[in-house]
């Protein structure tokens, strides 16, 4: 409905067109004979009505990285009283294919059909194929990729540069800092300010963020930990960067915390309001060469492991021919 009042407001026929177009396709489903659907709705959204509808035709598999099934936590606004008890109907005993294994745990309450798959990159694109060796004399480079707002820690990320260039000026350092958002304005005066800092906008092409991820050492992502609304479930840029050899230093949340060995294939951060603990594993990283390049290494394995398309495309063919969904032992093929 928002694309639909977007489209009249702004009279763009072409968003009209295929807004109109998706409305057919949707309400067609209700009435065409059984079929295979793959639904990822946002949990708790009040499409609920019409998914139910969908799920008592159709053969369903919802798919959510959504893993705060317990009703402590809603992304967005319940509207109607029995929002919640179709969504509770919606779930129960449905096959689920969960990004990560905190979602599983969560949805076991509705149903035990339940598959991990996570998300995947595309090996011939990310790969530490161009990464070369370093010299003690070039700077260690520390890279940002995401959007540029409060919740994914920017203000942290300035705040940690400002101290280690003022604090440690014998480190050799170099930040880069992809991405767009509401914060931009503050990470392109910041970069002003200091000559080693990098602001490179948004970039889309994956071969050219691939060339960047080969050239940087370290990835920070000092994502907040604990927002009502907001936590890093994932955090693709992670499985990107540590398949270019790239070593991670991120917050424990939901998805960092499965994709991070910790002291192995890069750095969890407990508490994300705490500062010095984010600068104790960059100084630690910076200082120790041997550990850098081992974590580095054993990055790249844990991508290669788990979180490439080829093994992503073999675990969803499982599900689609209905060959296991019910083993929870298979599920954890895809944990780390």
């Amino acid at each position: 409905m928002k694309n639909f009042y977007k489209s009249v407001k702004n009279s763009d026929v072409k968003l009209f067109v295929r807004t109109v177009r998706n409305l057919i396709l949707l309400l067609n489903l209700l009435v065409t004979p059984k079929k295979d659907l793959i639904i990822g709705a946002a949990p708790y959204h009040l499409s609920i009505y019409y998914l139910y509808l969908l799920k008592l035709k159709h053969n369903v598999v919802y798919y959510s990285s959504w893993p705060f099934w317990d009703y402590s936590r809603y992304p967005r606004k319940i509207h109607l009283k029995s929002q919640l008890r179709v969504w509770d109907k919606f779930l129960h005993n449905i096959k689920t294919v969960a990004v990560t294994e905190a979602v599983r745990i969560g949805l076991n309450k509705y149903t035990k059909n339940v598959m991990v798959i996570p998300h995947c990159i595309n090996p011939t694109i990310f790969n530490a194929s161009k990464r070369a060796l370093k010299n003690k004399n070039q700077p260690i480079k520390i890279i940002y990729v995401g959007r540029l707002v409060p919740e994914k820690g920017i203000n942290l990320l300035l705040n940690l540069a400002g101290i280690l260039n003022d604090q440690y000026p014998e480190l050799l350092i170099e930040w880069v800092v992809i991405g767009d958002g509401e914060l931009k304005s503050e990470v392109i005066e910041f970069s002003k300010q200091n000559l080693n800092f990098s602001y490179l906008g948004s970039i889309k092409d994956n071969r050219l963020l691939a060339n960047i991820y080969n050239d940087a050492d370290i990835l920070l992502l000092p994502s907040v930990i604990g927002d009502a609304k907001w936590e890093e479930l994932f955090g693709i840029v992670l499985i990107e960067a540590m398949a270019c050899g790239c070593v991670p230093i991120a917050t424990a949340s939901i998805g960092p915390a499965q994709i991070i060995d910790q002291n192995r294939c890069g750095i969890l951060i407990q508490d994300a309001e705490n500062k010095n603990e984010f600068l104790d594993a960059i100084i630690s990283l910076l200082n120790d060469e041997g550990k850098r390049e081992g974590m580095a290494k054993e990055a790249i394995k844990k991508v290669e492991a788990f979180y490439t398309e080829e093994i992503n495309s073999e675990l969803w063919s499982e599900v689609l021919t209905d060959s296991l969904m019910i083993a929870d032992n298979k599920a954890a093929r895809v944990i780390g």
